[in-house]
């Protein structure tokens, strides 16, 4: 299951998801400083902690991607 950032602050605040919340929402984020949104084990369980501890446990907390990866065929010939 891949989830975006975006989704991943929608789901943290319980709002539904749309460009325009994840806009709003992330700017309540910005406002609080040195906080991001991360997971730990289960990307459907995001949590907000600050960037340091973030950067100081990689191996725990996971940042989340900024836009879905989208999958294709290698075709290497």
């Amino acid at each position: 299951m891949n989830i975006t950032r975006n989704q991943a602050i929608c789901m943290l605040f319980c709002e539904e998801y749309s460009d325009d919340n994840a806009t709003r929402l992330a700017k309540k984020i910005e406002q609080l400083g040195a906080f991001d949104v991360c997971y730990e084990n289960d990307p459907r369980r995001p949590v907000l902690l600050t960037q340091a501890i973030i950067n100081s446990q990689p191996s725990i907390f996971k940042r989340y991607e900024t836009s879905s990866k989208e999958t294709y065929n290698d075709k290497t010939t």
